[in-house]
């Protein structure tokens, strides 16, 4: 599910109370429906520099009322003058259940109902305990391990006047429970370019 942050509790009683995402100067409203347009699901986590929060006056002051909810102002990694860098991240798992709810088979159960009718004076439910259904635990039918991997590659350096950072990341995980996995690729550019001693562009 998408990721959702309340910062100090709901703001509004109609209204959203997700904060507003600022990620390297660009604001992004969270609908908190799922992973779509979620701004934390979109972004890969290893190119995160910083996560600032900003709430209270100091929100709206910048944002105005955009800020009503506070702020999370999220700084990505950005090139440094020098010799090139090449990062490579990867990480493999896998999630499992760590515990299942214990539930009766179908005998346990067809005993369980014949004792309430039992107590309350009425004939049993089951009458022959031998011709029973095959058990089935729905547990073992919707929940499965599943893998999770990452692969993050980034390409950052540059000179007095240009510097570059570039990312591209894959992220799948499948989900424990069958048909709720997350796939996402992603590619990040932040470029930096001095135009004189005055003026400086930052693109991302």
């Amino acid at each position: 599910g998408g990721s959702s942050v309340k910062i100090r509790g709901g703001n509004s009683i109609v209204g959203g109370s997700e904060p507003l995402y600022v990620i390297d100067g660009f604001p992004i409203y969270n609908s908190a429906v799922g992973n779509s347009g979620n701004p934390l699901a979109a972004i890969d986590q290893s190119t995160i520099v910083s996560v600032e929060v900003l709430k209270d006056a100091s929100a709206t002051a910048i944002y105005g009322s955009r800020g009503a909810n506070g702020v999370i102002v999220i700084t990505t990694k950005r090139g440094v003058s020098g010799q090139g860098n090449i990062d490579f991240d990867y990480y493999y798992g896998v999630q499992t259940v760590r515990n299942k709810i214990d539930l009766l088979n179908p005998v346990q159960f067809a005993q369980y109902a014949n004792e309430v009718q039992q107590n309350l004076g009425n004939d049993p439910f089951y009458n022959d305990l031998n011709n029973l259904p095959a058990r089935t635990d729905w547990q073992d039918e919707i929940l499965r391990s599943a893998p999770i991997s990452n692969y993050s590659l980034t390409f950052s350096g540059g000179n007095e006047k240009t510097k570059y950072a570039v990312n591209g990341s894959y992220f799948n995980q499948d989900g424990i429970i069958i048909n709720s996995g997350f796939e996402r690729g992603s590619v990040r550019v932040n470029l930096d370019q001095k135009v004189n001693k005055s003026v400086e562009i930052k693109t991302s």
